[in-house]
């Protein structure tokens, strides 16, 4: 399964997406991280000033939960909800990219 969680400018403020602002360091640690947690086949982190995804692909993984990870990795503020997030699998995340 492809599932991808994000933001962009239609449906956050900058100030919302700037909490998920990661620098190169912080994306070598997070990437392996949510790889672990949920036990991925693969993740791709897009990060710029106007879009947020998280893409991910392995069994049996729940957007939700991979909303929960991103939430409360260490380096967040754990302040958001499923809501934020847009949420795309299979077919339509791949036509989205």
């Amino acid at each position: 399964m492809i599932i991808m969680i994000g933001m962009d400018h239609t449906n956050a403020s900058l100030d919302r997406r700037s909490c998920f602002a990661m620098t190169k360091e912080s994306m070598r640690r997070f990437i392996p991280f949510l790889k672990k947690e949920l036990n991925a086949e693969g993740v791709v982190l897009l990060s710029t000033c106007s879009r947020f995804e998280v893409w991910v692909s392995g069994d049996h993984i729940h957007p939700e939960t991979v909303i929960e990870k991103v939430c409360n990795y260490p380096d967040q503020s754990g302040a958001f909800a499923s809501e934020d997030f847009m949420i795309r699998k299979e077919e339509r995340a791949v036509r989205h990219l």
